[in-house]
Parts: C-alpha cells; structure tokens; sequence
C-alpha cells in the first residue's frame, strides 16, 4: 500500500487546485495561446463535420427537454442547459475520430465544448477561454505524467478518465474560483471519470469524450454551490491515481513552474480522420505509393510494423463499418495504398466494403514491437508491400506523424482541413469567414459572437 505520509506526489490535488486558482492570463506564452488557437479552429471544424452523424443526431432525442437556455448546439443554434450542449457538442468533435490528440487522449474534444458552453453563459472573452483551456491542459498534463503506465493498456479510455478532471480544471479558471473551491471541483471531477478501450468502434467512444465535457461542467457548479470532497483525491492511497494507474510517479512543473507542458507535449493535429494510432502507417503507406502505384492484384501480402499499444487501440482486423475501419491498422494501410491520402469519403461505408479493399485488409498481417519511443507509440512504424512476383517494396519507417506537434499544419494546411470538414454544413464562404474570424481571433473578442458563424442557416 502506498503511505501517503510519504507519498511521492503529496499535495498534489492541493497544488493543482492552487495553479488553477492563481493562474493569470497575462503569463500565458504566446506560443501558448498559438497552440490553443490552432486546436480551436481545427476543433471546430470537425465539430460541424461530426454534428451530421448519427450519435450526434440522437443525443438531442434522447436528453429529452433542457432545464434552460444556456448555450448553444451547433451547427443547429439549439439553446440547451451548458452541459447538455457541451455533451453534443463533444460527442459531434469526436465521433469522426478527426480531432486532435496530446497527452495520452484528445484534450480539445474534451476541453472546448465545455469552455466554448460556459463562455457563451459567461460572455466570456477568447482571453478567458485560452487560460481555461491552458489550466485544463495543464492538469491532464499533469496526472498523464504522474501515471505510471499508460491508461490504455490498462483498458482505460484517458479521455474519458483524464478528461473530466481537465475540464473542471479550465472551468474553475473560467470562472475564476478561488483554490479551495477549485479543489473541490477537480475533486468532484474524479468521481465522475471513466471510459473503456473496449468502446472503441462504437458510439459509445464519442460519447465518453461528451460526458467527460459535460462532468467538468457540472463539478465545477457543484462545486460553486458549497459541495464539499477530499482535498487529497487525486494522490490518496485510495484515491484517483491508485484507482485508474495502479499507483503514482513523481511529477513536477506544469503551469509555467518552470515549464509550461502545453509547450513541451503540444497538439498533435490529425490530418486522417482515424485513430491516431493509424496515421503514421498511413504516412508509411503513403511513401510507398510514390515509389510506385501498385494495381490491388499485383499484391501477394502486406505487413505492417507498429507498437503493441497502438495495436490494441488499433483492435478492428477486418472492418466492416467506418467506425470500426478508424481502429484498423489493416484498413489505414489499405485505404492509403490504393486511394492514397484519406479523408472523409474513405471512410464511408461503401468504401470499407469494397471488395478490393477487404480483400487487401485480408493479405495484411501485424509485426508487433514492444519497444516504446513515446508511449503510446513504438519507435516508428512502417508499412512493407510483398508483390506477386516475389519483390518487396518498403515505406519509409514513420517517427512523426503528418499534422504532429513536430509536423504542425501551415495556416494553409489547416483551412484547407476547415474548409473540408465545415463545408460539409456551412456553404465555402461562410466556412472560409468562419475560419478567419477563428484563426485570427483577438483576445478581447468574446465567444459568443465568433460562434454565431457556427450556426447553419
């Protein structure tokens, strides 16, 4: 049993619950604030995308009649209680599996739709919602690293573990509440986390992420109303950590102390609308296709080479869905050799069916490496083409995916993305306007009035 008289993190809860508190928007980096500006609007972009799927069309339906008229659904303009609108709304940026990904789980999926809910209650500025999201960030960060295995192979979806947590986090900040209360809420969080691998391919996956959204919202009020819970929640010998990682690791900085971990682990933008467990086998596909265009028949086998954690992320071996094909490594290299790049129209059920495209998942086989560059990934991944004549062609062995925090999207790049995912709901130009207003949006400008582009009509 862990002694917490002597526990490694001691304090932590209180400490997080400090940096929250105290956490001002004038320290925050500039290139901080970048980070935040570029998963917002790519946040929002997929958003609108994913508002056309049907979990995200059933949410409504099932939550039956909101208690207020709070915040907004998008792209529908629907006025609902701030959780409700930050559960759909999270469910929509994630449900296509497009959204961004840092520190172990999808902290914009998470973390936005509760701050951009809350912002509109608040008439919040973008100042207001970039310390929120930074606070938030900064905790996720925090317990990530303070885990000391990962929460995936433990059967644990992080987001909907972490997320909770995160999204209390940056709604304290938003309101700015004091330590104490700020504890409290963070505390209040953690009895809220949960989400399971086992999920994935199901709708059940974009929903974990909602929840998690709208938990942080509702601790956070709680929490403001006097509600009480441990101040040492998070490190206790029973506590979060012990309960979800198995136990806990020293772990110090975050929120500028001295180090901020938004700029260390930053954001890595999905440029595939699959698991990013997928995207650097893409990438390798992608780099043999240029080498030469290959007919689905001159394919004898095909293997690919990835780590043991993304394989178990990566579960589904013959899809048959487009939810199941985003968690297939067999179909990420299947759809990049014979498509190339792949965006929305790949995964689309016609597409998965088609006979050449299961029958090439059917010659592909796993080289599985236990060895970890940066968990959860091995140190590359490659993709290796067997032709019917005895030849081999290799992609090249992938370190970094496309779109990654080493790899960062131009302004270019990520309107491009935009203007593919939001086009699907608002006409050319109101999508590019959207962008625009998002991309360069000023601190002084308040949420309220970039969204009102969000909604179709």
């Amino acid at each position: 049993m862990m002694d917490i008289e002597h526990s490694v993190n001691e304090g932590l809860t209180e400490r997080l619950a400090a940096s929250i508190a105290r956490l001002s928007t004038s320290e925050l980096p500039r290139a901080a604030r970048d980070t935040v500006r570029r998963g917002l609007v790519d946040y929002i972009g997929v958003l609108l995308a994913g508002s056309r799927e049907p979990p995200a069309q059933m949410l409504p339906k099932a939550l039956g009649p909101s208690r207020s008229a709070e915040a907004r659904i998008f792209p529908s303009g629907l006025k609902v209680a701030s959780q409700d609108a930050a559960l759909v709304n999270g469910v929509a940026g994630h449900v296509l599996d497009y959204d961004d990904v840092a520190i172990g789980g999808h902290p914009s999926a998470v973390l936005l739709p509760a701050l951009l809910a809350e912002a509109e209650v608040l008439d919040a500025t973008a100042a207001d919602l970039f310390r929120g999201y930074i606070a938030g960030y900064e905790t996720w960060a925090t317990l990530w690293k303070a885990s000391p295995v990962s929460l995936h192979s433990r059967g644990w979806h992080p987001s909907g573990v972490f997320g909770p947590i995160a999204t209390a986090a940056a709604c304290a900040s938003l309101r700015r509440l004091d330590a104490k209360t700020s504890g409290h809420a963070i505390a209040l969080a953690a009895v809220q986390s949960g989400g399971l691998i086992a999920n994935f391919g199901t709708s059940a996956k974009s929903f974990q992420v909602g929840r998690a959204a709208a938990a942080g919202i509702f601790a956070t009020r709680l929490a403001e109303a006097g509600f009480d819970a441990s101040t040492t929640v998070l490190e206790h010998e029973s506590g979060f950590l012990t309960a979800y990682a198995g136990g806990s690791q020293a772990v110090a900085g975050g929120f500028g102390e001295p180090d901020w971990f938004i700029l260390t682990e930053g954001l890595d933008i999905k440029m595939y609308p699959m698991c990013y467990g997928s995207h650097r086998l893409i990438d390798s596909a992608l780099t043999l296709r240029q080498k030469r265009r290959l007919l689905p028949g001159e394919i004898a086998s095909v293997e690919v080479t990835l780590g043991q954690l993304q394989s178990t992320m990566l579960h589904s071996h013959r899809p048959t869905t487009s939810l199941e094909a985003k968690f297939s490594a067999e179909f990420a290299s299947a759809a990049a050799l014979l498509a190339g790049p792949i965006g929305l129209q790949q995964l689309d059920q016609a597409f998965v069916l088609r006979p050449e495209v299961q029958n090439l998942m059917a010659k592909t086989t796993r080289h599985i490496r236990t060895e970890i560059g940066v968990a959860p990934f091995s140190p590359f991944d490659q993709v290796r083409v067997t032709l019917t004549d005895g030849s081999v062609i290799d992609g090249e062995p992938v370190n970094d995916a496309t779109g990654s925090r080493h790899k960062p999207p131009s302004q270019a790049e990520a309107m491009a993305k935009f203007v593919d995912t939001a086009g699907l709901v608002l006409n050319r130009q109101r999508s590019e306007r959207l962008f625009g207003k998002v991309w360069n949006i000023s601190p002084e400008t308040k949420i309220a009035s970039v969204l009102d582009d969000a909604v179709a009509g």
